[in-house]
């Protein structure tokens, strides 16, 4: 469970602790982060921040369009849509709903160009530690391959067998 502070200030020194220490149980818990060098993972706990989506049905990624965050989520749900005609009224058909420790965007850290290849919708009071891909290069930095050489690479919508391309 995540270590959630009640304060209101994100820039208290309490709170940045609190952060900190999330971040890194999220990190630790995700299989794909645990062969990463500790200097590594200790550069993403100090970069990433939480955000939380409070809109029921916000969109956090668009199929298609430019993306340039990684998302894990530490509470609440969040739901993968593709973009399908034939799916009915609102054009878009389910794959899957992602809850806590799941991830998604990863590949705005390895590609400038990074399009997601599904939608990625919140649920009310969904929280994530994000990480955008300007602060990864600039304070985490892959220069010599070691965060793309250690990730065990996934995406969500391959491996689903409910999506057909």
């Amino acid at each position: 469970m995540p270590v959630i502070n009640g304060l209101t200030d994100f820039n208290h020194p309490c709170q940045i602790i609190a952060d900190a220490l999330t971040i890194e149980e999220v990190l630790g818990s995700i299989e794909e982060l645990r062969d990463i060098p500790d200097k590594l993972l200790n550069s993403l706990v100090k970069v990433m921040r939480p955000v939380r989506f409070d809109a029921d049905g916000e969109y956090i990624c668009a199929q298609g369009l430019a993306s340039s965050s990684f998302y894990i989520i530490c509470e609440g749900h969040a739901t993968v849509t593709v973009n399908d005609k034939d799916a009915g009224p609102n054009g878009e058909r389910f794959v899957r709903d992602l809850g806590e420790y799941d991830y998604f965007g990863e590949g705005a850290l390895f590609s400038r160009d990074s399009k997601p290849a599904a939608n990625v919708i919140a649920t009310a009071g969904l929280l994530c530690m994000v990480i955008d891909a300007d602060s990864f290069h600039e304070y985490v930095g892959d220069a010599d391959g070691d965060f793309q050489k250690h990730w065990r690479h996934k995406e969500v919508v391959k491996e689903d067998p409910r999506v057909q391309k």
